[in-house]
């Protein structure tokens, strides 16, 4: 079987599982349920449209219109591929988009919406990339994809959501108390089945929520799951891996039995580690006649974009760094959403833009546990990579966060009716110090009028200082370390003597340095020391300030040579037999980063 673009395209049809089918046979009039609610239902995977003109899919799915090379609008209600059930409000549908060479986006849209939103996203080294998209339903019983470059888009449909206004059993959705990891770091070898049990469910239950990762992968291939194994080669798939990779995607895969034990059925064609961790399920008919767990969906909302300035004056932070986490609470009834007192969830894309490092990002419940489990994954730096997820909200919202440091977006598409969590934890999470920043800096010093560049060499000083740069001195702090002592050396009189005026700094004066990950760090100038040519008494000198992170300035100064020491003074003369040491202690650090909106 070949695992290029056609096994990927035919593996987006299954991108959310072998749903339950959840069929409400029973509903009972209740008060309580929201306006706009509605249950999950499963569908047997359609092909709703497929732009691709080349053979063999000439005649494939063409059932919708163009709207420019960039847009299409397909029908749900009245369509030719699929048979809309009554009263449907949203659809869920996989999306795969082919790569054309041109960086972006596809979003899915209810018909004629604005709204700035993304589902994939596409960049340098992707083939296809697919997701799974919570769509409502616009004008006329129609949805809009869209991109911002052209390229071809395969959509299939694998669900959808039914209005109710009466409390139901089956279609709900509710969540563990706690996310369980039912496989952990598992190695399959290709062409092989694995069991899945998860005996913490109940047997009523329909479906299971699932985030399916896999790691380490030796061999490229698709990772299938399903409620029973079948006798051949599964036709369609969740996942589709490339050696190497680290990589995720949200299911909800029907739910069968092992003996009496829920399970499901995992089918890897490749040699890669599993990982499966379990967030909720969906109820069956065995379940009470209950409102909690119906969906709302709502106009996609772009509730967080730590790229944005309105989003920075809320939180004071931009982008986040390694380790850091980045709330965000939903709006409260306004934008479609309900009483933040009845959301107990969201259907949400979650983004991660410009990966810092190899890593992962997690979503939870905000000021709550987190638990070592990831929604999304980074395999190089710079990538820009999106998943669909549903997760709990708590009475704090939601937390983002971000083991490889860099932008997160999030999209939602709708909200569980329910009581938000309560919160574990009184105030948000601590994020720790940004890493040390690389290499070349950007050195300011207004009152010196000097402005070059701080750059490493370990084995000599001399080729950057004689080019009329500042040497960082080997071994000593960097840019970005808590308690650093940074030093530096320049010229004072000879190559353009960048530090000629180092003697008149005075008290207050300011120090910067900006870094090329758009750090920009200030220091304020607390005293200089004059000292001879050692470097036992120049470190002793720069690092003998203790009023916390320093960053000190070193040149020649004076008159005479060593054995021949002339005059001791701060005055730029030409010797060489003393050092004028100037110290600055760290003000404070400002993410750069321009604003994108």
């Amino acid at each position: 079987m070949s695992f290029g673009r056609r096994a990927f395209i035919a593996g987006a049809a299954g991108a959310a599982g072998a749903v339950a089918a959840s069929a409400v046979s029973s509903v009972a009039q209740a008060a309580g349920v929201p306006a706009g609610a509605s249950y999950f239902e499963a569908v047997s995977p359609v092909r709703l449209a497929d732009t691709r003109t080349y053979a063999p899919y000439t005649a494939v799915a063409k059932n919708f219109q163009r709207l420019s090379d960039r847009s299409i609008r397909i029908p749900i209600t009245g369509s030719a591929e699929f048979t809309a059930p009554t009263g449907v409000v949203a659809v869920v549908v996989s999306i795969a988009a082919i790569y054309n060479g041109s960086r972006g986006w596809v979003a899915a849209t209810p018909t004629g919406s604005s709204k700035v939103v993304s589902n994939i996203n596409m960049s340098d080294g992707d083939n296809a990339v697919a997701n799974l998209a919570t769509v409502k339903i616009g004008a006329g019983g129609q949805i809009d994809i869209k991109s911002l470059h052209p390229c071809d888009v395969v959509v299939d449909i694998v669900g959808v959501y039914r209005s109710t206004s009466t409390k139901v059993r089956a279609g709900r959705l509710q969540f563990l108390p706690a996310t369980r990891r039912a496989l952990s770091d598992t190695r399959m070898q290709s062409n092989t089945w694995r069991t899945v049990q998860l005996p913490f469910l109940s047997q009523n239950a329909a479906a299971v929520v699932v985030n399916l990762t896999v790691a380490r992968c030796r061999t490229r291939g698709f990772l299938t799951a399903a409620a029973v194994r079948t006798p051949t080669t599964p036709t369609v798939s969740n996942l589709n891996y490339n050696v190497g990779e680290s990589r995720a995607v949200g299911a909800i895969v029907k739910l069968g039995l092992t003996g009496s034990t829920p399970s499901i059925e995992l089918y890897s064609r490749g040699d890669v580690q599993v990982f499966v961790d379990v967030t909720g399920y969906i109820t069956g008919e065995g379940h009470r006649t209950d409102s909690d767990g119906l969906f709302v969906p709502i106009e996609p909302n772009r509730v967080m974009d730590t790229r944005r300035a309105a989003d920075f004056a809320s939180s004071g932070k931009k982008r986040l760094w390694q380790g850091w986490t980045r709330p965000f609470q939903l709006p409260n009834n306004t934008a479609g959403f309900g009483p933040r007192t009845n959301m107990k969830g969201v259907a949400m894309n979650a983004t991660l833009v410009t990966a810092m490092q190899r890593g992962f990002l997690t979503v939870l419940p905000a000021r709550t546990v987190r638990q070592f489990v990831s929604n999304l994954n980074a395999t190089r730096v710079g990538h820009v990579v999106a998943n669909h997820v549903i997760t709990e909200v708590s009475q704090n919202g939601v937390e983002l966060f971000a083991n490889c440091g860099g932008d997160v977006l999030a999209d939602v598409a709708g909200w569980y009716v329910g009581a938000p969590r309560p919160p574990a934890y009184s105030s948000a999470p601590f994020d720790p110090p940004a890493p040390t920043a690389p290499f070349n800096w950007v050195l300011n010093v207004p009152r010196m009028n000097l402005v070059n560049w701080v750059i490493p060499n370990i084995y000599s000083g001399d080729p950057v200082v004689d080019g009329g740069d500042s040497w960082h001195w080997t071994n000593t702090g960097l840019i970005g370390a808590a308690g650093a002592s940074i030093v530096v050396f320049g010229h004072r009189t000879s190559k353009g003597g960048p530090y000629r005026t180092q003697h008149y700094l005075v008290s207050g004066d300011r120090l910067y340095v900006t870094t090329p990950d758009s750090r920009r760090y200030e220091y304020r100038f607390v005293g200089e020391q004059l000292t001879d040519h050692t470097a036992s008494q120049i470190l002793n000198a720069a690092r003998s300030n203790s009023a916390g992170t320093t960053f000190t300035l070193v040149s020649c100064t004076g008159r005479g040579v060593p054995g021949a020491p002339g005059v001791k003074n701060d005055l730029p003369s030409g010797g060489i037999a003393w050092r004028l040491v100037s110290t600055f202690v760290l003000v404070g650090w400002t993410d750069e980063r321009p604003h994108s909106g």
